[in-house]
Order: C-alpha cells, then sequence, then structure tokens
C-alpha cells in the first residue's frame, strides 16, 4: 500500500488562510533512502526564537504576501532546504491544524509530500543543518530537554544517534507513524 493510501484518512486537500498567527510545516518522505526517511533541520539558536535549536520539520511563520497556508509552506520549503513543492516534492496533502504547547494560539498545518525525483536539500540561511532520518530507527522514550520558556523537562522523544525530536514536531511525528504503521 503507497503512502498516499495509508494516510488518506489523514489528509485533505484544504488550505487555510495565511494569518498572522498561522504557520506551515512540511513532511517530506523520501522512499528510496534507507527505507523510508523524512527530512528535518537543526534550526539555527537565536536568542528570539522559541524553538532555537530545536530538530523541526522545514517551515516557518506565514508573511506578507501568503495567501494561504499552501504558500507559506511552498515559500518556506524553499528558502530552508532549496526544494520545490510541486516540482520535487509531490504534495499529498496537509493534516489538519496543531498549535505548539509553547505559543497555543498559533496554527500550524503540517504539509504532507514525498520526494519527486532524484533533488538534494541544500541548507538555506536560517537552518543549521538539513539532515534525513530513517524512519524505522527512531526510538520513542523518555528524555529530558531544555525549553527556552520552561527549563528543563522530561518530555517522551523521539531519538536517533544525537537527534532529540519533541515537541510539536513529535506530535505530527507520532501521528504519521501511526498511520504508516507497519514501516
Amino acid at each position: 500500500m503507497s503512502i498516499r493510501e495509508r494516510l488518506q484518512g489523514l489528509l485533505s486537500g484544504e488550505y487555510a488562510t495565511a494569518e498572522s498567527e498561522s504557520a506551515a510545516v512540511v513532511v517530506v518522505f523520501d522512499e528510496k533512502r534507507e527505507g523510508l526517511s523524512c527530512l528535518f533541520i537543526r534550526r539555527r539558536s537565536s536568542e528570539g526564537d522559541p524553538w532555537s535549536g530545536q530538530v523541526a520539520f522545514p517551515g516557518g511563520r506565514a508573511q506578507e504576501g501568503d495567501t494561504t497556508l499552501l504558500d507559506t509552506a511552498r515559500r518556506e520549503l524553499y528558502e530552508e532546504v532549496g526544494l520545490k513543492l510541486g516540482e520535487d516534492v509531490h504534495l499529498l496533502g496537509v493534516m489538519p491544524h496543531v498549535n505548539p504547547g509553547n505559543i497555543p494560539t498559533m496554527r500550524v498545518s503540517p504539509f504532507i509530500g514525498i520526494l519527486a525525483r532524484e533533488a538534494e536539500p541544500r541548507r538555506g540561511e536560517e537552518p543549521l543543518e538539513v539532515f534525513w532520518l530513517p524512519l524505522r530507527e527512531l526510538r520513542y522514550r523518555v528524555c529530558s530537554v531544555h525549553s527556552k520558556t520552561r527549563g528543563v523537562m522530561q518530555v517522551r522523544a523521539f531519538v536517533y544517534d544525537n537527534m532529540v525530536i519533541w515537541g510539536m514536531t513529535a506530535r505530527i511525528l507520532r501521528e504519521l507513524l501511526n498511520a504508516l504503521e507497519p514501516l
């Protein structure tokens, strides 16, 4: 069964209007890389960024000129990892919005896509690094993490080598992995 078929009940084709407290992330799968892999970024450490230094999906806040969150997703994917939605990445749909725990008023739309051709992501100016992680190698466990707003916390997170994926990114990933079981 294809990824599209396995995620069918989770995705829609309705794209929310871009508003001031909205954002989009793009989950990019690659079926040819170490089984099923997913594209992640590590955010740069920055004083004003509440997600500073975290592992995340490419994405960001809506900006002036973004009519829908699909526009935001398209722009952010290209700015952060140099991939073009619709050319390099085939869009499957969008999941229901999620709210980050540290800014619960923000609505984030997770767009889901599959690498459509042999395109290698490149690191834009915003991320510190860009990398693929094999999903079958991720382990879900309790970890200590440091939140800029809450200090040191014990959270359930996905771990791979020195990468810890937690918070909203882990919630999105967990929902996708549950729908894709078995990998």
